[in-house]
């Protein structure tokens, strides 16, 4: 197959159409989900969160390895901890890192909104400083790992998250 080909690879335009389809077949609409969007726009928050469908994603893979603690680097708006949220059982728990005090107050406003505030702590500042400190409550392992920050660090990310994510965990990135 030569890659010379118009369809190859998939241009931006073609790629959002099949999104866009995947998101109205897969995913139901969602007022709350909608509100957090409005809301990340209306704060001025960059639309750099996670689609809707890797959301989706993200809820299936904490959801099919039973998930009860996550941790994740880049909280942004919290859309995607909210995914998170919403698939551990009531007695979960997600730590989320956030470099930006503007980013996790709007995030704490979404968590708010969207019922899950009692399930997320979010820690405030820099990951590659915070990270390496960290310990979490009682010694317990996180089930999942989701990285959305900055791509420069990831080796140190994964260097820390591999001391904090169980036996048979799951890093993402």
């Amino acid at each position: 197959m030569s890659t010379t080909s118009s369809h190859y690879p998939i241009i931006p335009k073609e790629w959002s159409r099949v999104e866009e389809f995947n998101n109205a077949l897969l995913i139901p609409k969602d007022d709350i989900l909608d509100a957090v969007c409005k809301n990340n726009s209306a704060q001025g928050l960059p639309d750099i969160a996670v689609s809707p469908n890797e959301g989706k994603f993200l809820y299936l893979l904490a959801k099919s390895i039973g998930a009860r603690r996550v941790i994740e680097l880049g909280t942004l708006g919290g859309y995607s901890t909210i995914w998170l949220a919403r698939a551990l059982p009531e007695d979960g728990h997600v730590v989320t890192f956030e470099l930006s005090e503007h980013h996790a107050k709007v995030a704490q406003e979404n968590f708010i909104i969207a019922g899950v505030s009692n399930k997320i702590e979010i820690i405030l500042g820099s990951a590659t400083e915070t990270l390496p400190k960290f310990k979490s409550k009682e010694d317990l392992k996180f089930d999942i790992a989701f990285v959305d920050a900055d791509k420069a660090n990831c080796i140190l990310y994964h260097k820390e998250l591999k001391r904090l994510v169980r036996k048979g965990g799951l890093i993402v990135r």
